[in-house]
């Protein structure tokens, strides 16, 4: 092989690489949920204090699962008044044992947090979006003020979240 075939070859091997690499990268990017499309996928949106964190062996000890207790302190969607939420989430710690998901969202003891969730089974839920689907609350240590992310206020999205729980969806609103 000459030099100039030998140089198209690594040209158009180096292309193709970055290309399937370009492409990989694309798929695995997952799409930003709207609120609306996140409120739609759940059963129970709640604003509420993480309680508890226990991770556990499933019932055939083939798989780790989280248990997260929160204390609701307001159902934007669904729920019954002082009633708390319990989400399972994959993956967790048992003793010197880990399991861990890229996609899975992580809960801390203490936590103030917006949840979607969908009844997984009797009063267990699972968090609706992927990752997407747990929303942190900041608190301004000057000023108090509660936001989420990219800094909206926490009454701002609450409000959002209400108005996307009464929303019809459109295959609903089709006759």
């Amino acid at each position: 092989m000459d030099t100039r075939t030998r140089a198209l070859t690594l040209r158009t091997t180096l292309v193709l690489a970055w290309t399937a690499l370009a492409l990989t990268l694309a798929c695995s990017q997952s799409r930003v949920l709207t609120t609306q499309e996140l409120t739609d996928q759940s059963d129970v949106v709640a604003v509420g204090t993480v309680s508890a964190v226990q991770s556990e062996w499933n019932a055939d000890k083939t798989r780790i699962i989280t248990r997260v207790n929160i204390r609701v302190r307001e159902f934007l969607k669904g729920g019954e008044p002082d009633q708390s939420l319990v989400v399972v989430t994959p993956g967790g710690e048992v003793g010197d044992v880990g399991e861990i998901y890229s996609t899975t969202v992580r809960f801390n003891r203490d936590e103030e947090v917006v949840v979607f969730a969908h009844r997984k089974s009797g009063r267990h839920h699972e968090v609706a979006g992927g990752n997407q689907g747990k929303v942190s609350i900041r608190e301004d240590r000057e000023t108090g003020m509660k936001t989420v992310q990219r800094g909206v206020r926490l009454e701002d999205f609450c409000t959002q979240v209400r108005s996307a729980s009464q929303a019809a969806r459109p295959e609903e609103a089709r006759p």
